[in-house]
């Protein structure tokens, strides 16, 4: 149970400092093109539509993945979101789709599905030590995510 809730709370700390310090790209506003022909505009100057980038923590320089070991493999849903040694698979590579409001769905190359907190646990999603993980989009509150700039 301890481990557990320590493996949780380095994730938690991982992804903050992923979305916080290493892909941090404050700035002003631009325009990107979005899907379906629409106009999307994008919060945060640097991320290009239709992308992908690698989310690599500070601490580690290991990247945001999505594990394959689980039941269904890295396509599944629910499969567990971890950090692992960059090797440039299409697990590793995520783009950054404008929801509005300066968020973000963090979308995997290899599946097209969502970095989504886990609502099932005790609490929701909105709990503590809730896990990390991948499911398909479907525009949910705990889909999105924001830059947050906290200094260098």
């Amino acid at each position: 149970m301890l481990s557990t809730r320590l493996a949780r709370r380095k994730l938690v700390g991982f992804l903050a400092g992923l979305l916080g310090a290493t892909i941090l790209m404050a700035g002003t506003s631009v325009a990107a093109a979005g899907n379906g022909g629409t106009s999307r505009e994008s919060a945060v100057s640097g991320i290009a539509a239709w992308q992908y980038y690698e989310l690599r923590a500070r601490h580690s320089d290991k990247c945001l993945d999505v594990d394959g070991r689980g039941a269904g493999g890295a396509g599944a849903d629910f499969a567990n979101v971890m950090q692992y040694q960059c090797w440039g698979g299409a697990n590793q590579q995520w783009r950054f789709a404008y929801v509005g409001n300066g968020y973000y769905e963090l979308r995997a190359r290899h599946s097209d599905k969502c970095l989504d907190v886990d609502g099932r646990g005790a609490g929701g999603a909105g709990a503590d030590f809730a896990n990390v993980m991948q499911y398909q989009c479907w525009g949910g509150v705990n889909q999105q995510w924001r830059f947050a700039y906290i200094g260098s």
